[in-house]
């Protein structure tokens, strides 16, 4: 991964990099920042870097054994402890302390990384307090926290802490561009929506794309009973932005008919599917009278939604309509 493989954060990471390079490592680090921000990243490559085998200024080299042990996740000297269901909970504790007690089999450097630490019960807590207060030789703790305020003082008192403030929204911007190939002027609002988080600005680009991907996936072929199937079970696991969804395959359906009766770019809403609508009405299994039932049957939908009909009742039934009007036309 090495620290140019981590978005902003110029002083932690620097900061991490003399700590290794100084040998003045202390026993436990707490990273604390808003979820999605990079700090559980910079955990796991400090990690990496105080065990490389070929360390460089730009942090790990990512090619040693130990870089590529800990990458595929199999290092016998790393582990991560992530919460069970919503809280880190007493028994994966116990467990921990045994685990960071014992010597590193490969490693200089024993390194256990607990996330959210936010979550612990407060037995959890005290629990891993006395291995803190007790800290076993060649072993490293870090903890990450998205909130320090609920965290017990004693805790704090025993851990170095480094706070990841919120991203610029250029950089996510620049991020989005450089690594998900999106548009400047989408990826800065994306990036403005995201609160200085790339996991968040992710998650937001994930949620806006997934109705383009459903109904790109679908309209491959009309025809397919298959591909009906897998649009109805993904509209089924996403029914809250359902009306959104099924308008714009009714924006799409509208699309069809009108560039197979004119040609004309201008007049498609989804422009940057020209390729796509072409290749589909130039399909044998492309029929106007099919794509008008199917339109027919979305607004259908919609009319029941409205109309308070249980959702999956509703959806149920619109998808045995759609499968009817797949198979008159085949």
């Amino acid at each position: 991964m090495s620290w140019e493989n981590i978005v902003g954060h110029k002083f932690q990471k620097e900061y991490l990099q003399k700590t290794v390079a100084s040998g003045k490592i202390s026993h436990a680090y707490l990273f604390v920042g808003k979820e999605g921000i990079g700090k559980k990243l910079c955990a796991l490559e400090f990690a990496k870097l105080l065990n490389c085998f070929s360390p460089g200024e730009n942090g790990s080299c990512d090619q040693c054994k130990s870089c590529v042990s800990i990458d595929k996740g199999v290092h016998p000297d790393l582990l991560k402890l992530t919460p069970e269901g919503e809280t880190l909970k007493i028994d994966q504790i116990r467990e921990f302390n045994k685990w960071i007690h014992y010597k590193p089999l490969e490693a200089r450097y024993r390194a256990g990384i607990i996330e959210n630490i936010t979550s612990m019960t407060e037995e959890a807590a005290n629990c891993i307090l006395k291995t803190l207060e007790e800290p076993p030789p060649k072993s490293i703790i870090l903890l990450t926290s998205s909130d320090m305020r609920n965290l017990p003082r004693t805790l704090l008192s025993r851990c170095n802490v480094l706070y990841f403030a919120p991203l610029p929204a250029r950089t996510i911007e620049s991020f989005l561009v450089k690594n998900r190939s999106i548009a400047s002027q989408k990826a800065f609002s994306v990036a403005q929506k995201a609160q200085g988080s790339i996991g968040k600005a992710l998650q937001i680009l994930e949620k806006e794309e997934e109705p383009y991907r459903l109904i790109e996936n679908f309209f491959d072929g009309l025809s397919s009973i298959s591909s009906l199937l897998s649009m109805g079970s993904k509209l089924l696991a996403s029914k809250t932005n359902l009306q959104e969804t099924l308008s714009l395959l009714e924006l799409y359906l509208r699309d069809l008919l009108m560039y197979s009766r004119f040609r004309e770019k201008e007049l498609l809403y989804f422009t940057e599917l020209e390729e796509k609508i072409l290749k589909t009405i130039e399909g044998k299994e492309f029929d106007e009278k099919t794509v008008y039932n199917l339109i027919e049957n979305i607004e259908q939908l919609n009319r029941d939604i409205n109309s308070n009909v249980n959702q999956d009742v509703a959806l149920i039934h619109f998808l045995l309509e759609l499968k009817e009007v797949i198979q008159d036309a085949i």
